[in-house]
């Protein structure tokens, strides 16, 4: 005669088996999940359970009780597709509720795949009571044969003042003359 009865748990992420439990929590006989969470690698978990007709202690709860929580998945973490198709993003990738995007780099305007950055130059109006400008690319070297123009436009009756970090780098060329700007310049 048997003395324990057949009770088991399966949890199963596309019929992929990723665990088996039974016996009781706090003992030591059997397998049971414990306090550590069990994580499904997407968005469906199974759960199989199995219990035979033989309970020897038919005052005894036999079961399970067991919380769910939906949690969102950090794609920009996520290692490189195996495709060799590159990274999710180029430059930035943003993690949103169920999805991610792709952005840029300063400098930069995002592709019409939405994933890969290109240069761009356009620079544009800024027109806020302050701001903050940067070359393209920087602090990375800026890209050959550029030409970019920025505008500050603030309200009538102000002015403009304009800061540059210790950061300031342009090439130059020491001639006789002096150093000279024949290349590389701000105006």
């Amino acid at each position: 005669m048997r003395s324990v009865s057949s009770i088991s748990l399966q949890v199963l992420y596309d019929e992929k088996l990723l665990g088996k439990f039974c016996g009781n929590e706090n003992s030591a006989d059997g397998h049971h999940p414990g306090y550590q969470p069990i994580l499904s690698p997407g968005s469906r978990l199974t759960l199989l359970f199995q219990s035979d007709d033989y309970n020897p202690d038919r005052h005894q709860n036999v079961g399970f009780s067991a919380q769910y929580q939906a949690i969102d998945i950090d794609e920009c973490s996520a290692p490189e597709p195996e495709d060799g198709s590159g990274p999710l993003c180029s430059q930035i990738c943003l993690n949103t509720l169920g999805s991610y995007l792709c952005a840029c780099h300063h400098g930069y305007e995002l592709r019409s795949d939405q994933r890969s950055c290109m240069l761009s130059c356009g620079g544009g109006v800024f027109d806020e009571p302050e701001g903050h400008l940067l070359s393209p690319g920087y602090p990375n070297p800026s890209p050959h044969a550029l030409s970019c123009q920025y505008i500050i436009s603030v309200e009538s009756g102000f002015s403009v003042s304009l800061n540059f970090s210790d950061k300031f780098h342009i090439e130059s060329v020491d001639t006789e003359e002096g150093l000279q700007c024949p290349y590389h310049w701000l105006e």
